[in-house]
């Protein structure tokens, strides 16, 4: 199928966030994982996170404290975390809190300081 006419561009980061806060539940189920932006970036939207214990997941993601920290990949795993964020209103508002908080932590700001510190003081000492 052929379409001429020109679509608007659209802001797919903006729809994609939008999808995303509408999410009751927020599943990253990965074999490998380096550090978990999707599931930072659902940490930020208060979305409740369940993971996989690989890679950098179980670092980002406290276990029972911002999130859930699945035992393997399992299907079975992931439903029985899923059934319990759905019935305990609690936890999920508590592990959405946290989570939020705690996503704070990787805004890239400090580590952009350091750079930007170290950066000019080498620059100094170029100068002298």
């Amino acid at each position: 199928m052929q379409n001429d006419e020109k679509q608007p561009a659209r802001d797919s980061t903006g729809a994609s966030a939008a999808v995303m806060r509408a999410f009751d539940v927020g599943v990253v189920p990965s074999r490998r994982e380096a550090f978990g932006i999707a599931a930072l970036e659902l940490m930020r939207m208060q979305v409740p996170v369940i993971v996989s214990p690989v890679g950098g997941l179980p670092e980002l993601i406290q276990d029972g404290e911002t999130g859930v920290v699945l035992p393997g990949p399992a299907a079975t795993e992931i439903a029985n975390a899923i059934r319990r964020l759905r019935e305990d209103a609690c936890l999920r508002e508590r592990l959405c809190r946290n989570a939020f908080e705690h996503a704070g932590l990787f805004d890239g700001r400090e580590p952009l300081e350091r750079l930007y510190h170290l950066y000019n003081s080498i620059m100094k000492r170029t100068d002298a």
